[in-house]
């Protein structure tokens, strides 16, 4: 699915939805339809195919609350059907839950954990390097993850002390001839500790290391970072957090080059006014990557301005630029990514919206240069 998609189907704040009451617990039920159109589905530089789709997203949302406990259930369904070609379709899904506990004000857990099925679209992961005209559907993948993360020390304490881990196992149900490298697992723990060195300013340090495992790919891999910044708040106008550090990835395959360079990472978000927000994102980091190149380096950077018009009416501008760098392919992509939205509180229950977005890659490998445009109509309704 698109994010433009993802975007807008997602804006509707929970706010605005009624719960249906099931003892202890709140059922939140919606519904996302959405129509739209695509230019370009397989990503092709010379050879682009347009097709209009139709989405349908259902959810179900399950909360319930003590003094100190607070535990979310979610379904989700995601379904694509595209007139312009069969083997775009597809039908993911998402089972996922939450539990924050606050054993006391001195110590706050939470920990998270999804299962379900997602997709590559054409002309992205393993398919980028993959015969577009094949008769194929896209390629499925199943989805495991969790996160945990335990903190000591008080909101507003002269210091925080936080440890967390990730994991993540990703395995590919069809098209195995060729989807079959791209099975991995990844397990990451890290810790933060952040001083307050100023009533609305916190100096932070975090080190992470993760590891890499593939099931055929021999790009099995080490990663560690170690990164100091600052975290900042003045008043509700303006908040944010910047961290600069150094990231080391070795392979096990000594024959393999890795990376080690320069870590940051990026966020701001400044209120002007009670109805604006501008939010900025920058960051450098690594990615896994196949057909030819073993490691992927990002830097990327994203503004965002969404403006309340009127208490029914939301706009958002979304520009983003990104540079990628394939090693050792000698592959350097620069993206440009604008979009566009506009949402609408028809009624309490029903959000309407419209997006456009463009996306444009140039490469140093002319095959892999495209151009896309989309045009998304949605509507959500909740109770």
């Amino acid at each position: 699915m698109s994010a433009l998609a993802l975007l807008l189907l997602s804006s509707l704040a929970w706010s605005q939805e009624a719960a249906v009451p099931l003892g202890p617990w709140d059922l939140y039920p919606t519904i996302g339809i959405a129509v739209g159109y695509d230019d370009n589905l397989a990503l092709s530089a010379d050879a682009p195919q347009e097709s209009e789709y139709v989405l349908l997203q259902p959810a179900l949302r399950l909360e319930t609350s003590t003094r100190r406990s607070d535990i979310r259930l979610q379904a989700e369904l995601d379904r694509g059907e595209f007139s312009g070609s069969q083997f775009d379709d597809y039908e993911d899904f998402e089972l996922s839950a939450r539990w924050q506990y606050n054993p006391s004000v001195r110590s706050a857990l939470l920990l998270a954990a999804a299962t379900g099925r997602r997709h590559d679209r054409r002309g992205e992961g393993l398919r980028e390097n993959f015969d577009q005209t094949l008769e194929r559907d896209v390629d499925q993948y199943d989805l495991d993850s969790f996160n945990g993360r335990y903190t000591y020390g008080a909101q507003g304490a002269r210091g925080q002390l936080a440890v967390f881990v990730e994991a993540r196992d990703k395995t590919y149900r069809n098209n195995r001839d060729f989807t079959g490298v791209g099975d991995f697992r990844l397990f990451l723990a890290g810790a933060e500790f952040g001083w307050r060195a100023a009533p609305r300013t916190t100096v932070i340090a975090r080190v992470t290391q993760a590891d890499v495992d593939y099931d055929q790919a021999n790009l099995d891999s080490d990663e560690q970072t170690v990164a100091v910044g600052v975290a900042w708040e003045a008043g509700s106008k303006t908040d944010g957090q910047v961290l600069v550090g150094q990231l080391d990835r070795e392979f096990d395959d000594p024959e393999l080059p890795g990376f080690d360079g320069t870590f940051w990472e990026l966020q701001a978000s400044w209120r002007p006014k009670e109805r604006t927000e501008f939010s900025v994102v920058s960051r450098r980091s690594t990615d896994e990557a196949f057909g030819g190149a073993n490691l992927l380096i990002r830097r990327e950077s994203s503004f965002a301005w969404r403006h309340n018009w009127r208490p029914r009416f939301v706009t958002s501008l979304d520009v983003a630029v990104s540079t990628e760098d394939f090693r050792p392919q000698g592959r350097d992509d620069d993206i440009v990514r604008i979009g566009l939205s506009a949402d609408y509180q028809f009624r309490r229950w029903m959000l309407m919206g419209a997006g456009l977005r463009r996306v444009e890659r140039q490469s140093t490998v002319d095959r892999f240069d495209y151009t896309r445009n989309e045009l998304l109509l949605t509507v959500q309704l909740s109770l």
